[in-house]
């Protein structure tokens, strides 16, 4: 096949790169969606394939044929995955062990807004859109856009374990994504702040947003896998020329560390040296104590205190 999915190993101790491998794939839609345990999982159109720390192929299952691909959603550990349609619409949802590969529950649903998993629960914001949707336009490129019903709704964050159905556990705001960090622990970036809220929707921190983001384009949050610490980038928006259309873009200025204990710590870290702008991708080790940053073509990595 003339396509490859190609991975790169780096040893985040000395930068070097340790292997690099590459898969033959039928599709462009593919990549790596969970790691746990040296074990990798890659989605390829609608293929799942788990691999071994060595690289071999341990299990393969076939998905059900998606118009706009699959979403995949690892949880902050990388043990589960979720698989829900890319188009925005109803359809199947499939929950799956990754150290396994094997189907946990599948079911329908229809998302109301953006999507996020522990080990345990998936939490959802409701009316994600601030007014109500009769359908769904999807464009080329698997975006969706809501056709309104011209009613304003109320945003409300829900939360729902596999066996049961969805609740609500918090009011919530348009645009809003909430963002597990731990089993028990999910963040909502906010206009004003940002809070983390307990599963059962009891506030634990709310944070002023002041001159801060909540993460860089899309980021957001970043969790370790041992639930004990996540960061939250920061960016800048500069360049922007309104008289001629130039669009601004993001420099990252900070990085928010939060460690988790019988209390919420946190502190500011200021970033220095060479810029940081434009594409960024960010990874945190399972301990917490090293970030990494794909910036174009280069990956940093970062010592955290």
């Amino acid at each position: 096949m003339p396509l490859r999915l190609k991975a790169v190993f780096l040893d985040a101790r000395t930068g070097k790169i340790s292997a690099t491998h590459d898969w033959p794939t039928d599709s462009r839609m593919a990549r790596i969606v969970s790691v746990h345990d040296g074990k990798l999982v890659t989605l390829a159109k609608n293929e799942l394939t788990l691999y071994s720390p060595d690289l071999a192929p341990i299990k393969s299952i076939t998905l059900p044929a998606a118009s706009f691909g699959w979403s995949a959603r690892p949880s902050p550990s990388g043990k589960n995955i979720l698989l829900s349609s890319a188009d925005f619409r109803e359809g199947p949802w499939i929950w799956v062990e990754t150290d396994s590969l094997k189907i946990i529950s599948s079911w329908e649903d229809s998302p109301t807004g953006l999507l996020s998993i522990s080990d345990k629960n998936i939490a959802t914001s409701t009316c994600w859109w601030g007014r109500e949707c009769k359908s769904w336009n999807v464009n080329g490129n698997g975006g969706a856009a809501c056709v309104e019903t011209g009613s304003k709704c109320a945003s409300r964050i829900q939360i729902r374990e596999l066996p049961t159905k969805w609740k609500t556990i918090a009011d919530g705001e348009e645009y809003q994504h909430p963002q597990f960090v731990n089993d028990e622990i999910i963040f909502l970036p906010g206009k004003n702040s940002g809070k983390l809220i307990g599963i059962d929707g009891k506030v634990i921190l709310d944070e002023p947003k002041t001159d801060r983001s909540w993460g860089c384009s899309d980021t957001g949050v970043v969790p370790a896998a041992n639930g004990r610490r996540f960061v939250i980038p920061n960016c800048l928006w500069k360049g922007a020329i309104a008289s001629v259309d130039i669009g601004s873009h993001p420099v990252l200025k900070q990085i928010f560390v939060y460690d988790i204990g019988s209390r919420i710590q946190s502190k500011a870290l200021d970033v220095k040296g060479p810029k940081i702008q434009n594409d960024m991708q960010f990874a945190i080790s399972a301990d917490g104590t090293k970030l990494a940053i794909l910036n174009n073509e280069f990956v940093l990595v970062f010592n955290l205190p």
